[in-house]
């Protein structure tokens, strides 16, 4: 791979990492692995895969890699290519009895999506149907009250969710947001992030009226409504509609 600011040269360095995405490129770079968990701190790492990759040679690398910096890994190879509440809820029992902290997944989007469920499991236990099914009281238990309302704020209004309401909310908080509103996703940046036109949004939600103001502009974020508070009354989400709304055509 290469491009018109990064060559690569024989006998030169062939990796290079993108640091804003914690992505890192380039030959044997999986052999890498190890000092990048270690950098994390981590001691003891799951390795999550399935049967037919555990025996191909990326597995080999990985844990030969983790192991070598002096950590202690352990494989999952139960992976289901199309997962069921069984198979999660094996990976979660595997998660929750190892005592992991650190989790590294070898293969395609089952193995990515049963290593997340796994750790949610394990981190937040609860009943699978309580991720699943919505509304169910039981989904909630596992998030703070905070994440809680500016889901619902981003789904519970006049837009219906979706895409065209734009949620201002870091990465960490933004798993939740994933989890509770999964059928009707927002669209989710971070903060600080500027906006150049919000008007293609019909809804703008945020924990404070500084990061809506950060994103769009101090004039938008004076109209910004509290949306929700928390029991002891102090406001968790806020939400403004970027323009008023259009008479229907015709």
């Amino acid at each position: 791979m290469s491009c018109c600011h990064y060559a690569l040269v024989p006998g030169n360095e062939a990796a290079f990492s993108v640091d804003l995405s914690a992505i890192v490129f380039g030959p044997g770079v999986l052999a890498d692995v190890g000092e990048h968990a270690r950098g994390m701190s981590c001691r003891r790492v799951a390795v999550f895969t399935d049967r037919a990759v555990a025996l191909l040679e990326p597995v080999k690398v990985v844990t030969r890699a983790l192991r070598g910096a002096g950590l202690d890994a352990v494989v999952f190879d139960e992976v289901h290519v199309e997962p069921t509440d069984r198979s999660f809820l094996a990976a979660a029992d595997f998660a929750r009895e190892g005592r992991f902290d650190g989790y590294v997944s070898v293969g395609g989007g089952s193995v990515i999506d049963t290593c997340k469920a796994a750790i949610l499991h394990a981190t937040y236990p609860a009943e699978h149907a309580a991720y699943v099914n919505r509304p169910i009281e039981d989904r909630y238990a596992a998030f703070t009250f905070a994440d809680v309302a500016l889901a619902n704020a981003a789904v519970d209004n006049a837009t219906g969710g979706g895409a065209s309401t734009l949620l201002i909310l870091d990465d960490y908080d933004a798993m939740d947001v994933q989890f509770l509103d999964a059928g009707r996703l927002p669209t989710i940046v971070d903060p600080d992030r500027r906006i150049s036109n919000a008007a293609v949004y019909s809804l703008i939600v945020a924990p404070s009226r500084a990061d809506i103001a950060a994103a769009v502009g101090p004039a938008l974020a004076a109209d910004a409504q509290v949306a929700a508070t928390d029991p002891f009354g102090n406001p968790v989400a806020f939400q403004v509609v970027p323009q008023p709304a259009l008479p229907p055509t015709a």
